[in-house]
Order: structure tokens, then C-alpha cells, then sequence
């Protein structure tokens, strides 16, 4: 009896074999102790409809089952690499020097993708309107419909205040390599490094919006960004966030002066102030709530960030 499926799954392995030394796409993901999330991770990249990439995985110092599950996938895309921990800006450094396709796509080892997210890309870079932009799809939640934030010229005077104003994501893009070469994250911060490697791209390289939606955000309980361990994690996460945004402003606003104002970074820090000194509240950590405000009001007071106030008054 003929077997459609096994006969799929060969020609994708001898389509992979061949592109294995000249990938169209370099896919980058950085992971730490997230073993049965990055199994699902893994297994929708393996899926895609387009085979014609390599996958590199940076195992940031894990202590559990990690190496054994990307060992279970029999892909000679895979390329394993293990560091002893040192965050994600360092992760993704180490997967951009060991890249050999024309462009690079990251997930975060908490997500994954449609099968259908490359072919977006590929789709794109082979018409020959394609003009070496930086590509973006949309990104949905894994629970409901909810869409995330889409880049428009109507709603957004350009990419690099859409990437400062909304979570553009630094999972959404595709990215040709010539633009990361003489570009690395940030090492020294472990928080909002993502959105500063965006703002230096963006800085450079025109950059296009697709009408795709093929990234799935993965909401859950463990994830880095609503963990809340102590009170010392906390305001260490705040005050890194918020050293992250003022060096950007002071190594790199010259980039995208003509973009925006330079206002616009006091405000985001005031407003990474006011959102972990509601989280603090909410922990009940009331001395570093007040801290954290007090740094927020005098970082910049604005009435946008009313939201935050009503929450830490009432």
C-alpha cells in the first residue's frame, strides 16, 4: 500500500540534505530548563512546509532534559550547542556566529510556529518586488483569537516607533544576515536586549509588514516575564530594564534621531518603573512599589501611563 506520508517526509529529509550546507534560513533558539516546551518548539520547526533551513539550538546552561530532547530529533538541520549559563543575549550571539543561511529567523524555546511561517518569508524574498527588506509576520496568542500589534504606515509614523511603542518581537522577523554582521545583543543585559538589537537594525534597514500570521506567543505560568521569585529579582529585573533603555539612549539615539524624539526613552523608562512597581504591589512588596514609582515620576510623569497609577493608587 503506498504511504503519501512517508513518501512527504523523505523528499523533506532529501530537500534537507541538500540545503543542509547552504540553508536558505538560519533559525535561532536560545533555551533554559524549558525541556517539554522546546519539544513542541522543535517539532514545528521540523514541520514547516518550507524545508530549507538550518535549526540552531544554545542550551543556556540547562539542568534538565534539554539535551536529550533535541537528541531525540534524528534532523541533520540541527545544530546543538551548549554554554554554561549566561542569558539570552549571549545565547543568541554565540547561534549568530555559527549561522550559514541568508537569513535569520529567532524563536523564543517557550513558542512555536505554523507550518507555514518560513513559506511566508520565502514567499516574499524569491518575488522580484522584494527589495532586501526586513520582514515581519503577526503574532497570535496560544489561547483565543487575540492577534498581536501589526505595523501599518497609517497607524505608525515608522517601524522604529511602532518597535519602541508596541512588542514588535524580535521572534516576528526575518532578517538577512548581511545586517546582523557587525551587530550583537547586548550581553550585559539580560532584559529588553531583544528591542535594542531591533532599534539598531531597524535603524539601517528598510523593513516590510506581511499579511501572515504564523507566530504563536505562548502565554503560561512559568514564563521569565510574570515569574515572580523574590523581591530582590524584581527590582533587579526593573532596574535593568530601565539601565537597558537609558544606554540605548546614550550609545546609539544618534541611529534614529530622525525617527523619533528623545523624549520617548524617558517616558519608557518611567513606564518599565510603573509596571514593576504594580507588580511589586501586587506581591506585596509595598517599600519597592513606592520606590519603584517615586523612580518612575521622576524618570518622566505622563498621562498615558494612568493605567499603571490607577492600579498602584487603588
Amino acid at each position: 500500500m503506498f504511504n503519501s506520508s512517508l513518501c512527504d517526509c523523505n523528499v523533506k529529509l532529501l530537500f534537507a540534505a541538500y540545503f543542509y550546507t547552504m540553508p536558505l534560513f538560519s533559525i535561532i533558539i536560545p533555551t533554559r530548563n524549558r525541556a517539554l516546551l522546546l519539544e513542541q518548539c522543535i517539532a514545528s520547526v521540523i514541520a514547516q512546509s518550507c524545508p530549507d533551513f538550518e535549526l540552531i539550538i544554545i542550551n543556556d546552561g540547562s539542568e534538565d532534559e534539554t539535551k536529550q530532547v533535541v537528541g531525540s530529533f534524528n534532523d541533520i538541520r540541527i545544530k546543538y550547542f551548549y554554554q554554561t549559563h549566561k542569558e539570552r543575549s549571549t545565547a543568541r550571539n554565540l547561534g549568530l556566529e555559527n549561522v550559514s543561511g541568508e537569513y535569520i529567523c529567532f524563536i523564543d524555546d517557550d513558542d512555536y510556529i505554523l507550518p507555514h511561517h518560513l513559506s511566508s518569508f520565502k514567499n516574499t524574498i524569491t518575488d522580484k518586488n522584494y527589495n532586501r527588506e526586513i520582514l515581519r509576520v503577526g503574532y497570535k496568542y496560544n489561547s483565543g483569537n487575540k492577534i498581536g500589534p501589526i505595523y501599518s504606515k497609517i497607524n505608525n509614523k515608522n517601524p522604529v516607533q511602532f518597535a519602541l511603542k508596541k512588542m514588535c518581537g524580535l521572534w516576528t522577523l526575518c532578517i538577512p544576515t548581511i545586517y546582523c554582521k557587525n551587530i550583537r545583543f547586548p550581553e550585559e543585559f539580560p532584559h529588553w536586549q531583544d528591542t535594542y538589537y531591533i532599534l539598531r537594525l531597524l535603524s539601517k534597514h528598510p523593513f516590510r509588514q506581511l499579511n501572515e500570521v504564523s507566530y504563536v506567543y505562548r502565554i503560561h505560568e512559568h514564563m521569565g516575564s510574570l515569574l515572580v521569585q523574590n523581591k530582590e529579582q524584581l527590582k533587579t529585573r526593573a532596574y535593568i530594564n530601565v539601565a537597558a533603555i537609558l544606554d540605548f539612549k546614550k550609545q546609539h539615539f544618534h541611529e534614529i534621531s530622525d525617527k523619533v524624539n528623545k523624549e520617548v526613552f524617558d517616558f519608557l523608562a518611567a513606564e518599565k518603573f510603573a509596571m514593576y512597581a504594580v507588580m511589586a504591589k501586587q506581591n506585596g512588596f509595598k517599600k519597592l512599589s513606592k520606590e519603584l514609582m517615586g523612580k518612575s515620576r521622576s524618570n518622566y510623569f505622563s498621562i498615558s501611563l494612568w493605567r499603571y497609577y490607577l492600579r498602584y493608587y487603588l
